[in-house]
């Protein structure tokens, strides 16, 4: 999706949601390193040389340590995936969706679905709104107040009534038919 060029980067996993009253929901992300499983690597790579490029000169202190490997992961800063896909990353933007993946190898092609019923869409996603300002980043939580559970089950329920709630199952090999259904979705469906 950011080789398309029509988006721009946040985040990584986590992501931080103000639920305001009056205005809309914005999605603040964090500048943190990512993560990138060498095979979804692999099916972005054929693409173009610019993220192969970058992979090899890779700043991050663990790539560097590690010589750049080929193998398991890439650790990339934001720059670094920004300029091997040409898109731009922000601090924030407008929240138009939810979409919560789940993975299951056996799964041939993506399926991505509504969840139309708002108790559901409230569940599941009560079961990934976290008190916590980061579950990979313990050390960010002394800077926020924690949320108690009465609180996050409320903004789960706010937020499943202001946006569209979607779960998405896919498998390891159908990432780019996954990325695809999610482009047309954030293009034409919304």
């Amino acid at each position: 999706m950011l080789k398309s060029g029509e988006f721009d980067y946040v985040t990584n996993d986590d992501l931080v949601v103000n639920v305001d009253e009056d205005a809309g929901l914005d999605a603040f992300g964090w500048p943190r390193a990512i993560s990138v499983r060498r095979d979804t690597l692999r099916l972005l790579a054929d693409r173009g040389s610019a993220l192969r490029q970058v992979l090899e000169s890779s700043r991050h202190p663990e790539q560097v340590r590690t010589g750049n490997p080929t193998d398991r992961r890439a650790l990339l800063f934001p720059d670094e995936l920004a300029r091997a896909t040409g898109a731009s990353v922000v601090a924030q933007a407008r929240l138009h969706a939810v979409i919560v993946p789940r993975f299951d190898s056996g799964a041939l092609s993506p399926e991505l679905e509504q969840v139309h019923d708002r108790q559901e869409a409230c569940e599941l996603l009560r079961q990934f709104v976290e008190g916590n300002a980061s579950r990979q980043e313990a050390w960010l939580d002394r800077y926020f107040t924690q949320t108690h559970d009465d609180e996050l089950e409320r903004q789960a329920a706010k937020l499943s009534e202001r946006v569209p709630v979607f779960r998405l199952t896919q498998s390891m090999t159908c990432l780019r038919e996954s990325a695809k259904l999610l482009h047309d979705l954030a293009t034409e469906g919304l």
